[in-house]
């Protein structure tokens, strides 16, 4: 079998080189949108608008101290994800509950290495849903009534997760990460091919369907940087569209449930299911 997504140490760190750059992108405009234009129109709360960037160096620092405690260098995997995990995150978690979280998970990681973005999502949401109902809006967007266009979606006025909402550069990125050797582009495309043909089917059946649903920026995000990360995803092309067929399926499923949540569930699940996957298309070769 070709295994396309085994590659060199070199290519990965190359790889990795190409995601931190994105990373930056997004955490740039995280912080526009929920660090300056919060302070522009939410009256000056420096608190809140500190806690964007206060995510970002937090993260920075746990990535520093594991990396050092298991010897790793810190451009890695882990770095990749406490990263994520920075940009990934309600705007508004409590920065003691963001941390702890963040501490508890890299601490798994030493002893299982598994990817942990979707884990703290699907637990922070959770905690969110129990004790707060912030969701994935800032401040200001909590205290406002917002009909969202077509074009606030693109352009990142949407909710979201603290810096992935600007969905024209999600765009940008899975356009040049497809020309990446170490990038399983057959995940999303699949995954966004399955979930967009139920969603169109379903809005035959119900005559219409929510902008949130079909340009929301956290399943989007989701499927390009989270889902295809080559340590938590098949290794052959034919597990990757497998992979992505599934992620497509249960993502619409568990939808009407919750849509974010069901993002990081589906991605928990079959993440743990990867290596069942690969076998199962090895077998059938």
């Amino acid at each position: 079998m070709n295994r396309v997504y085994l590659h060199s140490k070199n290519n990965v760190s190359s790889f990795l080189k190409v995601l931190l750059t994105f990373i930056i992108l997004f955490s740039l405009y995280g912080i526009y949108k929920n660090s300056i234009m919060l302070l522009i129109k939410h009256s000056g709360n420096v608190i809140d608008a500190l806690r964007p960037i206060c995510y970002i160096v937090i993260s920075l620092i746990i990535s520093i101290i594991f990396s050092t405690i298991k010897k790793e260098k810190i451009l890695s995997y882990s770095l990749i994800l406490n990263l994520l995990i920075s940009i990934c995150t309600m705007p508004s978690l409590n920065i003691i509950i963001y941390t702890l979280l963040v501490i508890l998970l890299n601490v798994v990681l030493i002893f299982k290495n598994i990817n942990i973005v979707p884990i703290f999502m699907a637990l922070s949401i959770i905690i969110d849903k129990i004790f707060f109902r912030f969701g994935f809006l800032n401040v200001y967007e909590r205290t406002m009534m917002h009909d969202y266009s077509l074009i606030d979606y693109l352009v990142g006025k949407g909710p979201g997760g603290c810096g992935v909402t600007l969905i024209l550069l999600s765009i940008l990125a899975i356009t040049i990460l497809s020309f990446n050797i170490n990038y399983k582009k057959h995940i999303p495309l699949m995954a966004f091919s399955t979930f967009y043909g139920l969603v169109f089917i379903l809005s035959i059946i119900k005559g219409g369907v929510n902008l949130n649903i079909l340009l929301n920026s956290n399943f989007i995000f989701s499927m390009i940087f989270i889902c295809p990360l080559s340590l938590y995803s098949p290794y052959s092309k034919g597990g990757c569209y497998i992979f992505g067929l599934l992620m497509g399926i249960m993502t619409f499923v568990l939808s009407f449930i919750d849509l974010d949540l069901s993002v990081y569930i589906s991605i928990i699940a079959l993440s743990l299911l990867s290596k069942i996957i690969d076998k199962y298309v090895v077998y059938k070769k």
